[in-house]
């Protein structure tokens, strides 16, 4: 049975959002359990509805009553947040009562939380956020998304070691090819963290390492592990999370705008609902800390109940790939 634990609290939308998510886990997964940790009495009303009847028995309840707030500063839980929801998930997988944690609460202090109970895998100076990252042949992985804004070149190796095993385990690619996100493509290019990294890289990942990709290079699918510091990854994300906005709403109101657009609009239909799933971050659930000793999974504060679904998935066969113990040096 794998054990995930669910913070109910934690994100944008209200906690029966995540307790649906969760439903359609179990039922896609039948050696999922579900520990939700929030208010009790209102878990228990919710899993009383007729829908979680037949499930009922793979939840269990956690009672943690408080959030931590979206907009509080992070470092904050480690003082003043021990009987939020979040800190509690992140508890009970130190306790090895469950396997993973899932939230779409605030970012930074699951990372904090995270690092502090959970510990760094042994050899592992920065955990990295890894988020899949969708291109014209497939999916690759980018990392970091935003743990950390200032890193150094021994970071990056990190990443791209930890971004291979993540990468090769959960998209079924035994030799994922890597690069370091750069202004460039040539060598001479770049800043002093690049190209203290490309030579890093090239050292110990002579195998695998492609040298540079350049953003406009991102989509294309030739690399399947990108990695850079947590600012350049961050703008990245945000910046594709942006466009796709704007890409949706441009068309939406060029569509509408006349006849003609209308009939092209419906004969494209197929194409764009394609490209929507594709670039739909829901389709991926989450993002993983890689570098902490458990599986911590980060999800987006607006995660729907699909994302939530996936999340959730995901945590299970990470855990089922025995992938923190691929991570973690035989000592």
């Amino acid at each position: 049975m794998i054990r995930v634990a669910l913070d109910a609290l934690g994100g944008d939308l209200g906690y029966t959002t995540r307790l649906h998510g969760a439903l359609d886990a179990v039922k896609s997964n039948k050696d999922i359990h579900i520990t939700v940790t929030g208010d009790h009495d209102q878990i228990e009303k919710a899993l009383r509805q007729e829908c979680f009847f037949a499930c009922r028995d793979r939840f269990s309840i956690f009672h943690a009553p408080d959030s931590f707030p979206m907009d509080e500063t992070p470092s904050k839980i480690l003082r003043f947040g021990q009987s939020t929801s979040l800190y509690q998930s992140i508890q009970l997988v130190k306790d090895h009562t469950c396997d993973a944690i899932v939230s779409a609460g605030n970012t930074g202090a699951q990372m904090a939380a995270s690092l502090f109970l959970l510990g760094r895998i042994t050899g592992i100076s920065r955990p990295g956020i890894a988020i899949p990252f969708p291109t014209n042949k497939g999916v690759c992985t980018l990392l970091d998304a935003g743990a950390h804004l200032d890193s150094k070149p021994q970071n990056l190796l990190e990443y791209a070691i930890m971004g291979s095993t993540y990468h090769s385990l959960m998209f079924s690619c035994p030799t994922p090819n890597v690069a370091i996100i750069n202004n460039g493509s040539e060598p001479s290019k770049g800043n002093c963290l690049t190209k203290a990294s490309y030579k890093l890289l090239s050292e110990h990942l002579p195998e695998t390492f492609r040298g540079y990709i350049e953003g406009r290079d991102l989509f294309q699918g030739d690399i399947q592990v990108m990695v850079c510091d947590g600012f350049v990854g961050n703008v990245i994300l945000k910046t594709v999370e942006g466009s796709m906005q704007f890409i949706k709403e441009f068309f939406k109101e060029e569509i509408g705008s006349s006849l003609k657009h209308k009939m092209g609009g419906m004969l494209l239909k197929d194409s764009f609902s394609s490209l929507k799933q594709t670039l739909d971050y829901r389709e991926y659930g989450g993002s993983p800390l890689l570098g902490v000793k458990e599986i911590s999974i980060i999800c987006h504060g607006s995660s729907d109940r699909l994302a939530i679904k996936n999340a959730i998935l995901q945590s299970a066969k990470l855990h089922q790939l025995h992938f923190i113990q691929k991570l973690t040096p035989v000592s």
